[in-house]
């Protein structure tokens, strides 16, 4: 273990890497948004957000104000113990050990594993992918997709899987935004009517549960947002704006449309493409970040 004084240089450094991260978006275009966090991601990826230092070695910055270190990771002779958590940890929680041969060798058997280039190729992929989805994606397509929105009675949004789980966040950021969001199948949605807007997600455009619902929701008078890779789906033809997502979907195995698996592109650009929706329609209504966090929850 390091003496009190050693650990206090340790800390000293450590915190040297925390901060509070300013990130700012200052156009309304679905494009530029798109753009913004792109480039965002790429920025906090090299470490050279503004206003946020270059982060300690295995360290991770999350863009929301915490600042998380996981370990273990060296500083000098030292190695740095620091339980996997989404929660800021002070430093003066951190265990600070001297390295021993043991643990050496623990730590230089697993970077063998997995070591730092393996993940920054990784990141690129990730990244590098979405930005190709980008450039194949319709703003004009989207940009009605939020007219249609604003004007909604009501918003439903319905998926599967992780593509489902994006669009739970993008019915959060609906809420904020003052529109009547709901998830299909939680107990407190209501039943859709005329008027009524159902985002739907499926890659395929074949998931079952997902076109029935907008079968129903057609039938019913309601909008349907189909957001899908397949533009000739079953899901696309129930739509009355089909927003074509250029990914792979699940079983492109053979890595033809991405590197990631499965629909892992998929989902992720349904997260990121509804994130710049709900920028475009935040910036175009003129509301103010403090207006939409009188909405957010105070219950948790």
């Amino acid at each position: 273990m390091a003496t009190s004084g050693e650990q206090s240089r340790l800390l000293d450094t450590a915190t040297s890497t925390s901060g509070t991260c300013s990130c700012y978006l200052n156009s309304a275009s679905f494009n530029v948004g798109l753009n913004q966090q792109i480039s965002h991601a790429e920025r906090k990826k090299s470490g050279d957000e503004p206003g946020v230092p270059q982060q300690a070695p295995n360290g991770h910055h999350d863009c929301l104000g915490n600042h998380r270190v996981k370990g273990p990771f060296l500083v000098g002779p030292y190695s740095v113990i620091v339980r996997q958590t989404n929660e800021y940890v002070p430093p003066d929680q951190w265990s600070v050990y001297k390295l021993t041969e043991e643990t050496d060798t623990f730590n230089r058997s697993l970077s063998e594993k997995l070591n730092p280039p393996h993940f920054n190729y990784a990141m690129k992929v990730v990244i590098g992918e979405v930005e190709q989805v980008r450039e194949g994606v319709h703003p004009a397509a989207w940009a009605r997709a939020g007219a249609l929105l604003l004007r909604a009675p009501a918003v439903f949004t319905v998926g599967t899987g992780r593509s489902g789980l994006a669009l739970q966040m993008a019915a959060m950021r609906f809420m904020h935004l003052g529109l009547s969001a709901h998830v299909v199948g939680e107990t407190t949605a209501p039943a859709i009517g005329p008027g009524d807007v159902l985002v739907a997600a499926s890659g395929s455009g074949s998931t079952s549960r997902v076109v029935r619902a907008a079968e129903v929701a057609r039938d019913q008078g309601a909008n349907v947002l189909a957001i899908t890779t397949a533009a000739d789906s079953l899901l696309a033809k129930t739509a009355t704006e089909v927003l074509v997502i250029p990914a792979a979907d699940k079983q492109d195995f053979e890595g033809t449309a991405s590197e990631q698996y499965a629909g892992s592109l998929f989902e992720q650009s349904v997260l990121v493409l509804t994130d710049a929706l709900f920028y475009t329609m935040w910036k175009s209504s003129g509301s103010q970040a403090r207006e939409l966090w009188r909405l957010h929850a105070n219950l948790e």
